[in-house]
């Protein structure tokens, strides 16, 4: 290259890097978030206690955990199964599940798909 392109290139450089340093960035205000609501955020570790959530149309039972503090409902088995002698396992009913969980506290509910949380009476 000659001297008078590379004087060149380093003014353009030095020109970009001013240009640069005194640009002000546009202000973005912040929206609100779509998926996050206020009043489902938690301010508090929860604490998870097993239950069986039961749906009152059909009667059928899921093995869950909610939260003690808010009722926000984790862990939902959709369905329970048993080891059989063979290395495949077997699906349990609806009776054999009650049987399986009956000591644990039933909470009966509209529709499983839907809820993220049960109420709390204190």
């Amino acid at each position: 290259m000659e001297a008078p392109t590379k004087i060149l290139i380093l003014m353009g450089i030095i020109m970009n890097d001013i240009k640069l340093e005194n640009d002000i960035p546009k202000y973005r205000k912040k929206k609100k978030s779509s998926t996050s609501k206020s009043k489902e955020k938690s301010n508090h570790k929860h604490e998870y206690v097993d239950c069986l959530l039961v749906e009152k149309d059909e009667n059928r039972p899921y093995k869950a955990k909610y939260c003690s503090i808010c009722g926000k409902i984790n862990d939902v088995k959709l369905f329970e199964t048993t080891p059989c002698e063979s290395a495949y396992s077997r699906l349990l009913n609806d009776d054999e599940v009650f049987e399986k969980y009956k000591d644990l506290e039933s909470i009966y509910i509209d529709n499983i798909w839907k809820l993220k949380y049960i109420s709390i009476d204190k």
